[in-house]
C-alpha cells in the first residue's frame, strides 16, 4: 500500500485511530492517536518533533566531515 506525502494527515488517521483500517487487522489496538478535530501540527508535541528533526539535521550536516574523516557513514545507523 502506498501511503501518501507526510503532512496530508491521511495516513496517519487511517493507521492510528481507533476506527483505522489497521484496527480491523491488529489486536493490538493502538493506546495513542490524535484526537479528531486537534491540528496536530500546532500541538506542542508535533513542535517539539519537528524541532528534534530540524536539530538533527544540522548535527548530521556539523559532523558528517569529521565521521568521514574516521571512514564512518552517519546514514548506515
Amino acid at each position: 500500500m502506498k501511503l501518501p506525502a507526510t503532512g496530508s494527515g491521511e495516513w496517519h488517521s487511517l493507521f492510528s485511530s481507533k476506527k483505522g483500517l489497521a484496527s480491523t487487522f491488529n489486536i493490538l489496538q493502538d493506546k495513542y492517536f490524535w484526537q479528531d478535530g486537534v491540528d496536530k501540527e500546532k500541538t506542542g508535541w508535533f513542535c517539539f518533533q519537528e524541532a528534534v528533526k530540524a536539530h538533527q539535521t544540522i548535527a548530521m550536516n556539523y559532523l558528517k566531515p569529521t565521521f568521514e574523516k574516521m571512514g564512518i557513514d552517519l546514514h548506515n545507523y
